[in-house]
């Protein structure tokens, strides 16, 4: 009998934080067809998109506090199939207060793979790179998905999207024989010395701040391009170009970083990130819009694997509490910049994740400062 080679644990938990990130990364679009397809409000569409954050957010912090004592495998299993049957539900179920609720579970399950998923990659001996690798595939299916979006909402409509979307987990499972079952042996270790855990509990508050400044902004994107007057294929035109320039980002974060100190991509990121969110403010064409959120997802994804790689290189141990912080920030994003959405349009949500950006720069400055070799 022909045998297929067997997975290396790392790639099985790549595959698993990308199934667990099915939903966020093509959150626009999502968020879009709830809108014009379901007749949600905007506000009501974000809040929907909150619950399945808030759901993921709650699974990587009890997984971060608990994890260690449960049967990896086995728990990423029951995760694979609880999400795959929340996404079939999703196409069945029309009261707003019950997908509210099956959204949340599929948060659960998608959490608990994005967690034991993240701390698998980063006790891997070069978290950097594998980093960058990792949002580098994530970056590919959601630029994939959300150029296809607008065609499926016309032919299939958000039930045949979550038809479709349940095809992931149901795959994913050939790759549970090459997770581990408990916790990986740590790599590199910054040791429990009080400098380093100050300098560590710095750039996990920064990690909340940057992500936070991500979910604010993120599942809103679709929407600001529309409110302007743009096409919807126009703006599914400019976000798709954006997930290619931040699959760029993501490549050059797992590249650059063995070459160049942390501190000169941490400034160089945050500074791209927080530039193109003034242009967003102002009436653009669709060129301009496309160019605006390029530049912003382009410095999104090179900070993405390099913030939570900066944790991982000064304690191991910390990635999972990193990827709790990651998921609290991007699902408080979309309700707090629900909020904020009114007559006079989305500057107010512009300037938050501005500001947001800007915090999470001067609270991760010293670590990186302290990093300042190549990472």
């Amino acid at each position: 009998m022909l045998r297929l080679p067997r997975a290396s644990p790392i790639a099985a938990a790549m595959t698993f934080v990308v199934i667990g990130m099915q939903v966020f990364i093509i959150q626009p679009g999502i968020v879009q067809g709830f809108v014009s397809r379901l007749g949600l409000t905007e506000a009501r569409a974000g809040y929907l998109a909150s619950a399945e954050m808030f759901g993921i957010a709650a699974a990587t912090v009890l997984s971060a506090m608990f994890s260690v004592r449960v049967n990896w495998k086995r728990l990423c299993g029951a995760a694979l199939a609880i999400l795959a049957l929340a996404d079939l539900s999703s196409a069945f179920i029309h009261d707003y207060s019950g997908l509210v609720a099956v959204r949340a579970l599929a948060g659960l399950a998608s959490g608990v793979l994005i967690s034991l998923g993240y701390a698998v990659v980063g006790t891997g001996t070069h978290p950097d790179r594998h980093f960058g690798l990792l949002i580098t595939f994530v970056l590919v299916y959601g630029a994939l998905g959300l150029w296809a979006i607008p065609t499926l909402l016309d032919q299939i409509g958000v039930p045949g999207i979550m038809f479709v979307l349940a095809l992931m987990p149901l795959g994913g499972g050939v790759l549970l024989s090459s997770f581990p079952s408990s916790p990986p042996a740590a790599g590199a270790q910054g040791g429990g010395a009080p400098q380093a855990r100050r300098l560590g509990a710095l750039m996990l508050a920064s990690v909340l701040a940057f992500f936070l400044g991500q979910g604010v902004i993120w599942a809103y994107l679709f929407l600001i391009g529309t409110r302007m007057g743009i096409s919807e294929q126009s703006v599914a035109n400019g976000l798709t170009i954006a997930q290619f320039a931040g699959i760029a980002g993501a490549f050059a974060a797992a590249v650059l970083a063995a070459r160049v100190a942390s501190v000169v991509l941490f400034v160089l990121g945050i500074v791209l990130s927080i530039a193109p969110l003034y242009f967003l403010s102002l009436r653009l064409d669709g060129v301009a819009y496309g160019a605006s959120v390029t530049v912003f997802n382009w410095a999104a994804n090179l900070l993405t694997p390099l913030v939570v790689a900066m944790v991982a290189r000064l304690e191991a141990r910390w990635v999972q509490p990193a990827a709790a912080l990651q998921m609290l920030g991007l699902a408080a994003g979309p309700a707090v910049a629900a909020m904020l959405v009114g007559a006079s349009g989305y500057s107010p949500v512009l300037a938050l994740s501005g500001a947001l950006f800007a915090a999470a720069f001067i609270l991760g400055l010293r670590p990186s400062l302290a990093r300042a070799a190549p990472i």
